[in-house]
């Protein structure tokens, strides 16, 4: 019965193969046998229906505490309780994959139930997303969710080995889960994206946006209870410390807010013409990166597997998918005349949105980078390198607050003249150049490690206060607050809910920023030992603090 599971995933896969020859087959010119759209329907179901089995088949194991599974046994026990054996499930990277697969396969289910093939854009895309889906199964496959355990210790275990305890926790439920439905989230539209490339047919992004909308709240909800996870249980002192795959994670925000910015202006011909489709593309593709850093491991991070056989598929994924986009979209930016759109104000919703989307990128390129080299000195040379979260709050740090100051510009612009807004510019840089000669609070610890052996650039960042982000901070949550109540008094119904929500959604951004840089620059450590007889007593550490 065991057996069973790994017969379904590769039934899973003959039924998307055939699937995707079908699919191949279907709406060719001159083809001599018509190809009717339940000869690729079927197999999809085929292939959803077997994946579902062979996942609900897995949850069942974990339930009953099926121990002649490896897998099961690795990260489920007797003491556990159901709801915690359910989240066992997606625990390790087999368990993980299952759940990505299954998702990805159902992604594309729905993809074709609601658009059929009325269109050489669905039909390539759909051929795409199924193309995407059978690469995640056959990662699924080699990782070997259901392999026996008899081929490895020769016996069947009474109990289990567990959850690690820091697991056991309500947010293990809804972590992993989000997390991997975001990634799935991203198939459809960087599917779309690149049949839109392929075709050169418009309306791939009314396809797309539904769905990063989707992706965006999914791992928006992942970091959030990553960060009350973090805070609460894993002793991080705080809701962000810049762990490897926690800042991967970020990347994926960051890279995905960036592109449903770009989509909000996107008019084909006129703005963004080649760099929505490309950088939608690369949001899927973001996906494997994290998924390698996160499987293959990096040195001191609290989320890392030992490593996975998956390794070299992994980078394959990101190579081919990297060297696809790219050249589609130099071959898009080749053939499209851009049509010139009439100059308007400098701070137009157009232009701040591209400032937006170009320091969230900047953002995200500062922690890949970073992420990367350290993948790299680990697996390629052999050197682990921890890079510290100095490195990252030096280097983040300006984007950050440009990025709430054009938040603030945003929210005003209309609302105020282009002068007034000018003045008030000015008067907040002005107001945090000066703030940030306070010589309290800097960035970096002009005492540490990293500050001793920085160049004289980096020593120069590091010597700005943190106190110069207020005037920023202040400007960012003012405006949205004057725009949340003008539109509260002005708009009624479905409008007044949807920019209600834009509102509070900018709100929390602009607080998680404010909370991170307070958690991280004006904290105050101290140790304290205690010895057996003193144990129950206080002890003064300085400042007031006991």
């Amino acid at each position: 019965m065991i057996a069973v599971g790994a017969v379904l995933l590769y039934a899973a896969l003959a039924s998307g193969v055939l699937a995707t020859i079908a699919l191949c087959c279907y709406g060719r010119r001159g083809r001599t046998i018509a190809i009717s759209p339940n000869y690729v329907l079927m197999p999809v179901r085929a292939a959803f229906v077997l994946i579902s089995t062979a996942m609900c088949m897995m949850v069942r194991y974990f339930i009953y505490g099926e121990y002649s599974v490896l897998y099961v046994w690795q990260y489920c026990s007797n003491d556990l309780s159901l709801l915690y054996r359910i989240a066992a499930v997606w625990a390790g990277q087999e368990g993980t994959y299952l759940l990505w697969a299954w998702a990805s396969v159902l992604c594309v289910w729905l993809m074709m139930e609601e658009y059929g093939f009325r269109s050489p854009l669905h039909r390539r895309a759909e051929l795409i997303a199924l193309a995407i889906s059978i690469f995640i199964l056959v990662l699924c496959i080699i990782s070997e969710p259901f392999e026996p355990i008899m081929g490895r210790i020769g016996y069947i275990p009474a109990d289990g080995n567990g959850l690690n305890p820091v697991f056991i926790t309500i947010w293990m439920v809804l972590h992993p889960f989000t997390t991997f439905i975001s990634y799935t989230a991203t198939i459809v539209p960087a599917s779309a994206a690149a049949a839109h490339l392929i075709t050169g047919r418009a309306g791939w992004h009314r396809i797309s946006k539904q769905w990063i909308r989707i992706s965006w709240f999914a791992i928006s909800v992942c970091m959030a209870t990553g960060g009350v996870w973090a805070y609460k249980l894993a002793g991080w002192n705080g809701f962000w410390c810049w762990d490897p795959v926690q800042t991967a994670t970020l990347v994926l925000w960051m890279l995905t807010t960036a592109v449903l910015h770009i989509l909000a202006r996107y008019h084909e011909g006129r703005d963004y013409t080649t760099i929505a489709p490309v950088s939608t593309i690369f949001l899927f593709i973001t996906t494997i990166y994290i998924t390698l850093v996160t499987r293959q491991g990096i040195f001191h991070s609290l989320h890392d597997f030992p490593g996975t056989p998956t390794a070299g598929l992994l980078v394959l994924g990101i190579l081919a998918g990297s060297i696809v986009a790219i050249g589609l979209g130099i071959a898009k930016f080749l053939r499209t005349r851009v049509a010139t759109a009439p100059k308007k104000s400098i701070f137009s919703s157009k232009n701040t949105f591209l400032v937006t989307a170009g320091l969230l990128a900047i953002i995200a390129f500062i922690c890949f980078w970073a992420l990367t080299y350290c993948f790299i000195s680990q697996h390629g040379f052999g050197t682990k390198i921890i890079i510290p979260s100095d490195f990252f709050n030096v280097w983040c740090y300006i984007p950050v607050i440009l990025l709430t100051v054009a938040t603030g510009v945003c929210m005003l612009h209309t609302r105020i003249t282009d002068t007034g807004m000018k003045y008030l510019l000015a008067l907040i840089f002005v107001s945090s150049f000066l703030l940030a000669m306070i010589p309290t609070h800097k960035l970096l610890d002009p005492g540490s490690e990293f500050y001793l052996s920085s160049s004289a650039a980096v020593k120069l960042l590091g010597s700005i206060s943190i106190w110069s982000s207020i005037p920023p901070f202040a400007f960012a949550l003012g405006g949205i607050l004057y725009k949340l109540v003008r539109d509260l008094s002005r708009t009624y119904g479905r409008l007044r809910l949807r920019s209600t929500g834009v509102n509070l959604i900018h709100a929390g951004f602009i607080l998680i920023l404010l909370g991170a840089i307070a958690t991280t620059s004006f904290d105050t450590r101290a140790s304290v030992v205690y010895r057996v007889d003193e144990l129950g007593t206080s002890k003064d550490i300085g400042d007031g603090w006991s």
